[in-house]
C-alpha cells in the first residue's frame, strides 16, 4: 500500500495522537466522578465540561482516523 496524500497523512496522525491524548487521560477521571454520587453543583458543572472534552477527544480520534485512511486511499488526479 502506498500513501497517497502525504500531507493529510501526517495530519490525520498529529490529530489522532492529540485525541487520544485527550481520551486517554480524561476517562479514568471521567470514571472517577461520576462514580461519585454526592458531588457538590461546582462539581456537577466540572464533571459536564469534562464529559464535553472527552466528547471533542473521541471526535479528534475518529477524525484522525479517517483522514489517516483517507490519505491512503485516496486517488490523486491526473
Amino acid at each position: 500500500m502506498e500513501i497517497k496524500d502525504t500531507r493529510l497523512f501526517f495530519i490525520g496522525i498529529i490529530i489522532l495522537i492529540i485525541g487520544l491524548f485527550v481520551v486517554i487521560f480524561d476517562y479514568s477521571q471521567l470514571q472517577l466522578l461520576e462514580n461519585d454520587y454526592s458531588l457538590t453543583s461546582e462539581e456537577k458543572e466540572i464533571l459536564f465540561k469534562m464529559q464535553i472534552e472527552f466528547l471533542i477527544g473521541n471526535i479528534l480520534l475518529i477524525s484522525g482516523i479517517s483522514m489517516t485512511i483517507i490519505s491512503i486511499f485516496k486517488k490523486l488526479k491526473d
